[in-house]
């Protein structure tokens, strides 16, 4: 028996049939049948080379059998692997591009402004997710009479992730999800989420903006 690819043999039964310290030549009994047990090699996920970043990948492989009697027998091997994708909507709306950011305008210090995004797997791949916090870093230099209003505002800026409140940070999300569409729902259609689906759902993530103290 001759393995090839990324698999390997973990276990045969019963475990007196293997002759040898190979574990590829077996003594079937008469009448009775030999279970193999074979694992594929997972790469790791980070390794590009060995798991280039596409939504699938397939590893192939094959085991080869050749009986005492002359007989010759070919078994294909297939392990397919698969990526996640996530996008974000900001709209509510998959008919409706949304912008890159989310903009709260003006808030007073005793009020607070409420936004919400959409988390989507776009696969059938059960996924982790997380809110993360990433340091703004602002230019060191900015051209005299060039600088845009972007830059502007970026200058005058205070960096501060506690203004921001999330009712969810992470979790599992799984896919494919269904599509975004703000259609009012009346009594007479049927509604989207229940629970044969409701794990399909998007992820909803609800925003709040509030100054909690006042900078001077």
């Amino acid at each position: 028996m001759q393995l090839e690819g990324p698999y390997k043999i973990t276990n045969t039964e019963p475990l007196e049939a293997s002759v040898g310290f190979d574990s590829k030549s077996f003594n079937i009994i008469p009448k009775s049948n030999l279970k193999i047990e074979i694992k594929a090699q997972i790469p790791n996920p980070k390794n590009i080379e060995e798991w280039p970043i596409t939504l699938v990948n397939e590893k192939h492989g094959k085991l080869s059998v050749n009986f005492e009697n002359g007989e010759f027998k070919e078994y294909l091997l297939t392990t397919v692997l698969k990526r996640p994708r996530i996008c974000l909507n900001t709209t509510g709306n998959d008919a409706i591009e949304g912008p890159n950011y989310i903009d709260f305008g003006s808030v007073n210090c005793e009020s607070y402004r409420k936004a919400s995004v959409y988390l989507k797997n776009l696969t059938d791949v059960l996924s982790d997710w997380q809110v993360n916090y990433v340091k703004f870093k602002p230019k060191k230099y900015y051209g005299y009479g060039t600088t845009t209003t972007d830059e502007k505002e970026d200058i005058g800026m205070t960096d501060d992730p506690d203004m921001f409140l999330f009712n969810v940070t992470s979790g599992e999300i799984h896919g494919p999800s269904i599509m975004l569409m703000n259609i009012p729902l009346g009594p007479g259609l049927p509604q989207v989420a229940n629970e044969s689906n409701k794990k399909y759902l998007p992820v909803r993530i609800d925003i709040m903006f509030k100054v909690k103290h006042l900078l001077f």
